[in-house]
């Protein structure tokens, strides 16, 4: 199972959910039992969040899983290819040292998804 949370296009977190509201900052949702265990969120893309001391942290989104046989869940984060500027600026993404690592963070831009609007596929793969 994967959850995401994430910041509105504004950069704000939404506080309270609500099932009729058109967006909460919060999703779930299972992958499928047959094939690659596809998943797939349908969001808005988030803004870049301000942090108090002034610095922004690149638009992103935060992914939690859960699975089988991993007794603690595991977290990462999703951030963008098209946010190159807010990436190269970002004091979280720029903390990881080895930027081939930093790179499998950022989920690449395609066009054609629904409704024309792009999309950003990305995996997330676990090994042990």
């Amino acid at each position: 199972m994967l959850e995401a949370w994430q910041a509105d296009a504004n950069g704000d977190y939404q506080a309270a959910f609500d099932l009729k509201a058109p967006f909460n900052s919060f999703g779930r949702t299972a992958t499928t039992a047959e094939g690659n265990s596809e998943w797939r969120f349908v969001t808005v893309k988030p803004g870049a969040i301000a942090r108090p001391d002034g610095r922004t942290i690149a638009p992103h989104i935060n992914l939690t899983i859960f699975a089988r046989g991993v007794t603690l869940h595991l977290q990462t984060r999703l951030y963008f290819d098209d946010e190159q500027k807010a990436n190269a600026g970002c004091p979280v993404l720029g903390a990881i040292e080895s930027p081939a690592r930093r790179q499998t963070l950022i989920a690449r831009c395609e066009e054609g998804g629904e409704g024309g609007l792009p999309h950003y596929p990305s995996g997330c793969r676990a090994a042990g």
